[in-house]
């Protein structure tokens, strides 16, 4: 996070009306520790199981950092959301989400949180035609998807699996109120 966090958070306050969502995969918190948190800023962090992270996510703070950072932030006061998006189908994908939720949990005070999302992967249809071009032998999106309105997902009854499972997981640390699914299934799940 840049200083950009710790300049504009504080001008929140003058809003009654205005929230703020700081969504990182970053663990550069200092800025956000030097500052008092503000109820209305919601630090949220993307995560991903290690086998998802360590083939798409390139680059980014290793999951232990980032479930550190978080939890610092937690105990400084600020509101803390998980964003577990894209959920992506692999082989063993049921104890790697299993282990990370446990993880995350370990350190994490589920009943403090402000939100949690779950979210499908989905790609415009010109971007997923391009990327398969790219990289013509990559699983991740040499699988079988839908189109739904120019957008490519995997299938419904795939996408539900995963859903259900994590929210199962989840509602073990955490109130299912709190739960939001990003998919038109969302009605049929939380």
């Amino acid at each position: 996070m840049t200083r950009f966090t710790s300049e504009f958070v504080p001008a929140l306050a003058e809003f009654d009306n205005c929230w703020l969502e700081l969504r990182t995969k970053s663990t550069q918190i200092r800025n956000l520790l030097a500052i008092e948190a503000h109820p209305r800023c919601i630090c949220s962090f993307s995560l991903s199981p290690r086998p998802v992270a360590a083939a798409v996510e390139l680059g980014a703070a290793k999951i232990e950092r980032r479930i550190e950072s978080l939890a610092r932030l937690q105990q400084h006061g600020w509101p803390i959301g998980l964003r577990f998006d894209p959920l992506i189908e692999f082989k063993g994908w049921r104890e790697s989400y299993s282990a990370m939720f446990a993880e995350v949990f370990s350190r994490v005070e589920g009943g403090k949180l402000h939100s949690i999302t779950l979210g499908s992967l989905r790609l415009p249809e010109t971007y997923a035609r391009k990327i398969r071009q790219l990289y013509p032998e990559e699983p991740l999106f040499a699988q079988n998807f839908t189109n739904e309105d120019d957008l490519l997902l995997p299938g419904a009854d795939r996408r539900k699996a995963l859903f259900e499972y994590c929210i199962d997981e989840l509602v073990h640390y955490v109130d299912r109120k709190i739960i939001h699914v990003h998919d038109r299934l969302a009605a049929e799940l939380v």
